[in-house]
Formats: C-alpha cells, sequence, structure tokens
C-alpha cells in the first residue's frame, strides 16, 4: 500500500532526525558540565600561584607584625587567609564556600536549562509524531474515499449504460421498459446524491455557500424524507416505526434538514443488513428539538462515538468493509446540525448492538428569545 510506504519513509526520517536532535543536546549537556568542572579547577590553580606569591612575600616580611601580613593579603589576595594555629596562607573558608556555591549554581542552571530543553525536544518529538499519525490516517482515508467515491460513481453509471443499451437494442413491452425506467431513474437519483453529498462537504469545508436560516417546519420536511427513502428503498426486513410531533418549527435551512434527515436513514438502512427496527421520532425536548433516529444494526465501539462524524472515517469492521460508502454522510450531519446551531451525538450498545443518533436544534421561539 503507497499510504504503508510513505508512513515508513516518514517514520525513518523522524527518527533520525530524532536521535540527531537528542545527541546534540546530550553533547551540549556534557560539555556544560565540563566547563563548570573546567573553571572550579582554573580557580584552584590561581589560588595556588596566589599563596605561591603570597608565601614569598611573607617570607619577606618575617619580622613584621601579623596584622600587617594579614592586612596586606586582605588588600591583594581578598581570597586568601593565615590558618589561625600553623600560620601558612591559605584559601579562606568563605572563598571556598563560593567557588562551591558557584559551582554547584552552574550545575543547577545547566541541569534546568537540560531538562527544560529536553522538555522543548520531547514535546516536538510528540507533536511530530502526532502530526505525522495524523497526515498517514489521512491520506489512508483520502485513499479510501477515493476509492469509494470511484465505486459508488461508477456503479450507477455502469448499470445505466446496460439498461440503455437494453431499451436501444431491444423492443421491450411496455411495462417492462418502464420497470427499465424506472430502474434508470433510480441510479440517476444515487448518482445525484452522491454527488450533491460531496458538493455539500466541500461547501462546508471551505464555508463556500452563505446560510440563510428561516423558520422550518421539521415535522413536514421529515415526513417528506421518509417518504421518499420509503419509496426508494426496499424496506421488506426494516420495520419502520415513526413518530412526529406536529409544528415542530426551527430556525433552519429545509434542504440542508432534508441532506440530514436523508443521511441519518440512509446510514441506518446501509448498516442494518439483517433488518430489524428502524425507529425515527421529532419531539420537543424543553426548548430544543429533539430528531431520534437508532437502529439495530452494526453498531460501534464507544471510542468511536466521535470519531465516526469526522470527514472520510469509516468504521473498520467487517460489516463496513462489504457495505460501500464515502465517509461524508455522518460529517455532513454534525456540520448541518451546528450550523442550525444545534448538535448530534451517537450511541452504540456495542457492535452488533445497534446504533442510535440524536440531533438536538434550538426552537424557533427559544432562538428568538436568545
Amino acid at each position: 500500500m503507497q499510504y504503508r510506504r510513505s508512513f515508513r519513509h516518514h517514520f525513518v526520517i523522524f527518527v533520525l532526525l530524532s536521535f540527531i536532535a537528542l545527541a546534540q543536546l546530550s553533547w551540549w549537556v556534557i560539555f556544560q558540565l565540563n566547563e563548570g568542572s573546567r573553571v572550579t579547577k582554573l580557580q584552584h590553580r590561581i589560588w595556588t600561584e596566589q599563596i605561591r606569591v603570597a608565601s614569598e612575600q611573607a617570607g619577606l616580611w618575617s619580622e613584621r607584625p601579623r596584622h600587617e601580613l594579614e592586612t596586606w593579603l586582605q588588600r591583594v589576595f581578598p581570597d586568601l587567609t593565615l590558618e589561625e594555629a600553623s600560620g601558612k596562607i591559605i584559601v579562606s573558608a568563605a572563598a571556598e564556600k563560593r567557588l562551591r556555591r558557584l559551582a554547584g549554581g552552574r550545575v543547577r542552571m545547566y541541569v534546568s536549562e537540560g531538562a527544560f530543553f529536553i522538555f522543548l525536544l520531547l514535546t516536538g518529538i510528540g507533536y511530530m509524531y502526532w502530526v505525522l499519525r495524523r497526515e498517514i490516517l489521512y491520506e489512508q482515508q483520502q485513499s479510501s474515499f477515493l476509492s469509494a467515491t470511484s465505486h459508488e460513481l461508477k456503479t450507477p453509471i455502469t448499470s445505466l449504460r446496460l439498461h440503455l443499451d437494453t431499451l436501444i437494442d431491444r423492443d421491450l413491452p411496455k411495462a417492462q421498459a418502464l420497470d427499465v425506467l424506472s430502474t434508470m431513474r433510480r441510479d440517476l437519483d444515487r448518482l445525484t446524491d452522491q454527488i450533491d453529498r460531496q458538493l455539500q462537504a466541500q461547501a462546508f469545508v471551505f464555508g463556500k455557500r452563505k446560510l440563510s436560516l428561516q423558520p422550518t417546519d421539521l415535522t413536514d420536511e421529515t415526513q417528506f424524507i421518509l417518504k421518499e427513502i420509503s419509496g426508494r428503498y426496499n424496506l421488506k426486513d426494516l420495520q419502520l416505526r415513526t413518530h412526529l410531533e406536529p409544528d415542530v418549527t426551527v430556525m433552519a435551512d429545509p434542504e440542508r434538514w432534508q441532506i440530514l434527515v436523508r443521511n441519518l436513514l440512509e446510514n441506518a438502512i446501509k448498516y442494518s443488513p439483517g433488518g430489524g427496527v428502524l425507529q425515527v421520532s421529532l419531539t420537543r425536548a424543553g426548548r430544543l428539538a429533539q430528531l431520534h433516529v437508532s437502529d439495530e444494526g452494526v453498531g460501534f465501539s464507544q471510542v468511536e462515538c466521535e470519531r465516526i462524524f469526522e470527514r472520510f472515517y469509516r468504521i473498520e469492521s467487517e460489516e463496513t468493509r462489504r457495505t460501500h460508502g464515502t465517509g461524508l454522510g455522518l460529517y455532513l450531519v454534525r456540520e448541518i446540525a451546528r450550523s442550525f446551531g444545534g448538535s448530534v451525538r451517537a450511541s452504540s450498545e456495542g457492535k452488533g448492538k445497534g446504533a442510535a443518533f440524536i440531533v438536538e436544534i434550538p426552537l424557533a421561539e427559544e432562538k428568538r428569545l436568545a
């Protein structure tokens, strides 16, 4: 797979850069620590030379009082003093303490700076790894999207060509010809849906379309899509149960609301290969209009409740791989709900246990009051 080769290539570069950065930082820390040790040794050599010079001067002043030598030492070599018992010239305890404090301070400074740089480096490495993983995942999703889109477009086109050839080459009875034309119309609807879905996704990504909200009766719009879906899909294995409260009105775009409902219903139908009950309800819940769509299909794990709304994302399961899709349907649901000032959330008790989607939009009256 191309994206796997790309991943290995990027990962090798990533590891090499990280290794070089860590080696550079380690060299810097070792150099600074050695530099501190070198400064300490240099100071001791200076003191040794000062003691030698001072001792020579002390030999010349052997007849003078002790306090004169101490005054001279204090003025010329302030780090030196006379040892109380032996009278030898030594480094004062205060000077030794200052040097230890200075050396310790430099070590603490190098350690803190090194730790800070290591933190920055590790943060950068973590960020690079996150970006790399995201890029690879996005590349994988795009690859899946292109493959799925090609299939979704090619299948109805192939069917249209086949049925068109049949109409041209054969003199079919009127009833059979109408049946073929009906199939062609469904293929055209499928093509139109795919193209509209991709255009809508592009509009949300780039913000091309100006949204004009108006009072919208969600009950009527939802009922319209339910009739359309019932006519388009064979629901013989699905038991459709609906409950729509009348006159549920919000500030919305009717066309976008239809896309939202259509995507949720098609998603439920697509991922309910074994049939079951498909429930659709539209109710008022406090200050919100609440659309609830649930099925008894393949479901998903808890960790995928948020990810299924990402663009191009498709659940990794055997059932999903057998089902065609582009990963745009639920992404559009989320974006449309947000454009109305609402939200959508998903839940499932696990794989094979169905799924539920709840869309909430502020009621028109509440929107005006807000």
